[in-house]
Formats: structure tokens, C-alpha cells, sequence
């Protein structure tokens, strides 16, 4: 159906609001229902024939229904595909043409038929939903309502997104991502960390060696302008059909990418030095926009708008590009801001008022909305705190509609922790106007059956102390076992979770039982830290002028002979004394360590990571010309100057850390403190330093 058709369709239909649908679910853009009037599935023992055109995403949609309808009441309707003329009534799942332009669709359920129009496998799954009560909510997460017969209102409505691009990375292809109606109708798209291949190309490095940054890496130099003729001559191959361009080229969209390497700018060459400072050391730029968006896109941008005018710039805000001083000249490109704090994290205020500006301020730049990259896994990877986050994703979408076009959810997986998460947050992306606590409660309560109550509780408490205020942005001990999860409520939390196992084995079929297990198991190693972390005893503390050795930080490497780390401590008034000695016999042979920004790149370093009452804090160094070694070990110093906090309490919480490389045959890591997980500032292996 043309946009057109669904616009003349939205004008004529009456909005009945709640009545039209079910109150965990969004009002469609248009509603009319028919009093007195209905259609009948399944009645008898018979039932209607689904009727499915030739489209790929429509005979799965076709499939699905039929699945969906044998699963309320046991009979199957048989799909016939191709004419449809010979068929008077059935569910009919063909687009009629094109689906429209803007993904809408609509449903006609009337005169003993259901006809699925324009993006019709959207049309299938949305009357699923509001029709035969069906919900998807993860990959085990499909509930229907069991029925003797189907017999559905007649209606006439129609639907569009509110977000033009849907998609989701890691799941994008589970049944439950295609029934939420991920999609895109979005004419951009960055070809991520492209160009690829360029620096693997011998010929070119030796004819174009300054197009890439110092420091032999993959990313190119964007303030050389030799760079920016090369970028020109490759587009216009491209085009042409003359060569390829090492994917920063769509001829078919007509979209050029700009887009970093995947790591920070930080080349040091004299181009890029003149657009950013570097102050008095080697060290990544604060903000290497000027480079990269001010000076290279903005003069790539101004050239494509005259050699090929039906072309756009899709680029790639990143690491440290996302600020917006020193952009400009950028109008008419499209931007893609990936910023990563994880979209959980938007529960903070502080943290939300700074992402959405700094969305709001590409928006500005450019001119056109904004296509923002979100990550689910954070902060999972960091914590195994439990969290749900359903208000803040739809507070920020709701807040976003006249900003975004959309977002990429990446880094998502099949994780019970986020899953209900993760399914409002694709539910906002279609729109973001429906009530969340409903959806809660409708979770709850099909999926858990019996167990519903202390599991709707559950969530609820999840969701409260989730949306505590942190003090700043890390998975310190202080947010994570002080403010959101005080010892009353992991002893609440557990005692939920305890019931619900209980009324789930005494009351619940095995669909009940297998979900409740799963979904509280992710729990279960966050009671367990957090009780283990509740009070620490003299093994998870350390004294004063005290060596102590670090142990291999992951399980595999504990069976093997590794090289031995002693640390000691020692207070000098307001500053901590973080002494490490590393044991090793290539020690006098050891690369230098090349530290940029305090990043420590491919070579041996050793990691300090401190909490102390005021946030947790990350210090490394590497074996640098200024390091102290021998034959046999090297040796660092942190000092570290102390909070009130600290000195106050005698003691701070912390970790430290080896990464030895040595000849980069056997990669070695160890900890002072560790519960073989990544990262290194894991909160719960943090360990106590009595000052």
C-alpha cells in the first residue's frame, strides 16, 4: 500500500484509543471497528485458508500464522499460495505490489475474510498481537492463548512505524526480532570501519604510504590531504564501476561512508597536529572531530555534492569523534553516533541530558535526523547485577521522535537478564506510546503462569533499584552493592526469587518451570557475589608492606606455569604507594611498551584499578624507557592521591592486574584479586586495601 493510500485510510478511520487495542501494546495510526459485525477463524472444526503471495517475508509470515493459530486450538489452517481469485474468503497475506515506502500496513477484517495489506508480514504479526492475544517475547518466549475456536472483531486499521530503521545486531535473524517488526526503509547506512582492505594491500601502502595514520594501523590519516584525493579517485572508480572501493562505496543506495578504524584517531602526523593539540606528550586527542568530520568529511562532502549530487555521506561519530567542537561543513550528510554507554545507563540523568544533547546537536550539524547505534550488553558485560530498564528506553524514545530515524541495537544475545529489556526496547522503535508497566504485568503473567506475582515483583524491584542514581558512570562497588543493591534488597530479591521457584514447581506446567529456571538462573551468580561481597573478611584484604602475588585470571590458565607478579602496598600521608614487581627472564629483551593516553597498546602492561568511595578509577603502565628492570623482573610505581573518603575509612577497594606478552608466544594474564571474568574492573573481585 502507498504512503498515500494509508495517509487518505489514517483521515477516514475513527481513533477509538484503548479500546481499539490491548493497553500493553501502542494504538495503531488508524482504527475502525464494526459493531456487531465479526469474522470467524476457526469454528467447527473449520477454519479459513491462509492465502500467501510469492514475497519471501510473507510466507514466513503465512507460516507463522498458521503455527500460531495450531497452537490456540490444535487445527492448522492449510496456505495456498499464488491466485487468490479462486478463494472467496481466507486470511489473505499478499502486499498487492510494493509494501509502502514507510513500512505501513493494513488490516480489513470483514465480510468473512482477514486481508493483510502492504507490509503484510508486519500486518500478520501486529493482528497476532491485538487480535489472537498472541506475544513473542524472547527466543522461549512465544505465548498464546489457548481457544476452542477463534472468532476475531471485524476491524479496519492501519499502522506505521514511528522509527524508520529497527534492527537488531547478534538476534537480528530469531523469530522473535521478526515479529517485533525489525526493519528499515532508511536510505543510509555507514559500511562500519570501512575501507576494508586497504591496509593489507601491499602495492597501495608502498604508493600511498602517508594515507595511513602513524603508528602502523589499519586507520587512514584524515588530515592528510593526500588521503582526501585518494578517498576522491576511489569514489569515482567506484561509481564508474571501474574498481572497487574497499566497501566505502553503495552504488546502490548511493551512499558513501566515512567512517574510523575500530579504535581512536591519534595519528601524529603534521596535517593532523594542526587540527587538533596534542599538548606536551603523545596522547590520543581529547576530540579528534576536527580531523575527521571538520576538515576531511566536510571537504569530501563539498566535492561529492558537485561530482555526484545523488550521492550522500553516511558517517560514523566514534570513540573519540563524537564531540561536536570543531565540526562543521557537514550539512546534508547523514550521522551515525555510536557513543556507548549502553542505553540502560540513560536511567542517570546527568546521563541522559548529555547523550540526548549530544544527539540533538548532530541533528543540528547536519540537518537530518540522527541514526543512533545502542548497546544492550552494556553494562552486562561489566556487572552481573540484575536490571530492567523498560522506562528509561521508552522515556528516551519518547523524548527522541522528532530527533532519531532509528537505532542500531548491537552487542544483543539471548540473555534473560535483558531480554524483557530488549523487547520493550524494540517495541519503542516501532512506537514508543504504550504502557510499559502493562507490559510487565503481561509478561509476568503468561510466562510464568502461577508464578506471576513474585515474579511481576521481582521485576519491579529489578527496575527500582535500577534506576537509582550513581554517583558516576562505572560498575563500582559503591554503585552496584551500595546504591542500587543494598544488602536489604539482594535479601528481598532473593526471597522472590525463592518463591517463585517454589509456586513454579508446585503449581507450574513444564513451560512455567523451564522459563521460571531460566529466567531467575541469571540471577542466581549475583546473589552469590553480592552476599560474598557483603562483608570482607581478612582473605579479600591486603596490608600494608605486604607482597602479594597475582593468580591467572581466567580458569584455562591456572593448569599452566606463569610468569609470578608480586604487588605491595604502602600509605605516604594523602597518597597511596602501588609497588609491582614483574617476574621475568625476558625481561631485559622486552619491547617498550607504546602508551598512548593511557592506553597501552600490544605490549606488556600492568593495570591498577581503584574504587576509592568516589568512583572506580583505571591507572596503567607499560614497560616504557623510564621503567626500572633487570635480567630477571621490572618494576612499577602508582601513586595515587586519596579522597576524604578514603582516608576517612583507612581503606579503599581495588585490583590490579598483568598482561605479560614477553615473546608473543603465550599470552599471560593475572590478577591480585579474580573470578575468571572479564574486564578488569569487575567490581565484585574487588579486593580490600587497608591503608
Amino acid at each position: 500500500m502507498k504512503p498515500d493510500l494509508i495517509a487518505s485510510a489514517c483521515s477516514a478511520f475513527i481513533l477509538t484509543g484503548c479500546v481499539a487495542v490491548r493497553s500493553d501494546l501502542s494504538v495503531p495510526c488508524a482504527w475502525r471497528e464494526f459493531d456487531g459485525e465479526s469474522v470467524e477463524i476457526v469454528r467447527n472444526g473449520r477454519t479459513l485458508p491462509i492465502v500467501v503471495d510469492e514475497r519471501p517475508e510473507n510466507r514466513w509470515a503465512a507460516w507463522f500464522l498458521a503455527d500460531t493459530i495450531e497452537e490456540m486450538c490444535g487445527t492448522r489452517p492449510p496456505t495456498l499460495a499464488g491466485d487468490t481469485d479462486s478463494v472467496s474468503n481466507g486470511l489473505f497475506v499478499c502486499s498487492n505490489g510494493a509494501p509502502a515506502e514507510d513500512e505501513g500496513f493494513r488490516v480489513i477484517a470483514r465480510d468473512g475474510s482477514v486481508r493483510f495489506r502492504g507490509r503484510a508480514d508486519y500486518a500478520v504479526f501486529d493482528w497476532c498481537e491485538r487480535e489472537l492475544g498472541m506475544r513473542y517475547y524472547c527466543e522461549d518466549g512465544k505465548c498464546v492463548e489457548k481457544r476452542g475456536e477463534i472468532v476475531v472483531r471485524a476491524v479496519d486499521y492501519s499502522d506505521r512505524p514511528v522509527f524508520e530503521h529497527r534492527r537488531i545486531g547478534g538476534s537480528r535473524m530469531a523469530d522473535w526480532v521478526r515479529v517485533a517488526k525489525s526493519g528499515s526503509v532508511h536510505r543510509g547506512g555507514v559500511n562500519v570501519h570501512a575501507p576494508h582492505g586497504w591496509f593489507k594491500d601491499a602495492q597501495l601502502k608502498a604508493e600511498h604510504p602517508d594515507i595511513f595514520e602513524t603508528g602502523e594501523t589499519p586507520m587512514l590519516c584524515y588530515g592528510n590531504p593526500e588521503t582526501l584525493a585518494y578517498y576522491k579517485r576511489r569514489i569515482d572508480r567506484a561509481i564508474s564501476g571501474a574498481e572497487g572501493a574497499g566497501g566505502i562505496v553503495n552504488t546502490d543506495r548511493k551512499i558513501v561512508t566515512v567512517c574510523q578504524w575500530d579504535a581512536p584517531i591519534r595519528c601524529t602526523c603534521p596535517y593532523c597536529r594542526s587540527l587538533y593539540a596534542y599538548g606536551d606528550s603523545l596522547r590520543i586527542a581529547p576530540n579528534a572531530s576536527p580531523v575527521i568530520w571538520g576538515w576531511f568529511t566536510a571537504k569530501l562532502s563539498a566535492w561529492l555534492k558537485a561530482a555526484h549530487p545523488d550521492y550522500m555521506i553516511s558517517f560514523l561519530p566514534y570513540l573519540n569523534t563524537c564531540g561536536l567542537e570543531g565540526v562543521r561543513g557537514v550539512e546534508g550528510c547523514e550521522a551515525e553516533v555510536c557513543t556507548m554507554p549502553g542505553l540502560a545507563r540513560l536511567k542517570d540523568a546527568a546521563c541522559k541530558r548529555k547523550e540526548e544533547d549530544l544527539l540533538r546537536g548532530w541533528q543540528r550539524v547536519t540537518g537530518r535526523k540522527v541514526l543512533s547505534w545502542d548497546y544492550e550488553c552494556w553494562p552486562k558485560d561489566f556487572t552481573s547485577a540484575p536490571y530492567v530498564f523498560g522506562r528509561t528506553v521508552r522515556a528516551h524514545y519518547a523524548d527522541m521522535r522528532d530527533v532519531l530515524c532509528g537505532a542500531y541495537v548491537c552487542g544483543s544475545a539471548a540473555d534473560p537478564r535483558t531480554s524483557l529489556s530488549t523487547y520493550v526496547w524494540m517495541k519503542c522503535l516501532w512506537n514508543p506510546d504504550f504502557d510499559v508497566d502493562r507490559v510487565y504485568d503481561e509478561f509476568a503473567r503468561r510466562m510464568f503462569g502461577p508464578a506471576a506475582e513474585p515474579m511481576r515483583e521481582l521485576i519491579a524491584l529489578q527496575e527500582e533499584c535500577w534506576e537509582r542514581q550513581w554517583t558516576d558512570g562505572t560498575c563500582s562497588y559503591r554503585n552496584v552493592f551500595e546504591t542500587s543493591y543494598p544488602p536489604e534488597d539482594v535479601l528481598h530479591l532473593k526471597k522472590l526469587m525463592q518463591k517463585a521457584y517454589r509456586i513454579a514447581l508446585e503449581e507450574g506446567d513444564e513451560n512455567v518451570r523451564r522459563r521460571t529456571r531460566t529466567y531467575l538462573s541469571s540471577l542466581e551468580r549475583f546473589i552469590a557475589e553480592a552476599e560474598a561481597n557483603a562483608d570482607f573478611d581478612a582473605e579479600r584484604t591486603i596490608l600494608p608492606n605486604t607482597p602479594y602475588e597475582l593468580k591467572p585470571a581466567r580458569d584455562i590458565w591456572a593448569t599452566n606455569v606463569w610468569a609470578k607478579t608480586e604487588v605491595t602496598i604502602h600509605r605516604e600521608k594523602d597518597e597511596l604507594s602501588v609497588r609491582v614487581k614483574c617476574f621475568d627472564a625476558l625481561a631485559d629483551r622486552l619491547d617498550y611498551t607504546h602508551v598512548v593516553d593511557n592506553f597501552v597498546w600490544g605490549n606488556d602492561e600492568v593495570v591498577l584499578v581503584l574504587d576509592d568511595g568516589t568512583g572506580a578509577k583505571t591507572f596503567r603502565r607499560g614497560l616504557t624507557e623510564t621503567v626500572a628492570r633487570d635480567s630477571g623482573s621490572w618494576s612499577v610505581e602508582f601513586r595515587v592521591k586519596l579522597s576524604a573518603e578514603a582516608l576517612r575509612t583507612g581503606r579503599v577497594k581495588g585490583n590490579v592486574c598483568r598482561w605479560r606478552v614477553g615473546d608473543r608466544k603465550f599470552y599471560e594474564h593475572t590478577r591480585l584479586s579474580t573470578r575468571y571474568t572479564q574486564p578488569d574492573d569487575d567490581p565484585a573481585a574487588f579486593i580490600n586495601f587497608q591503608l
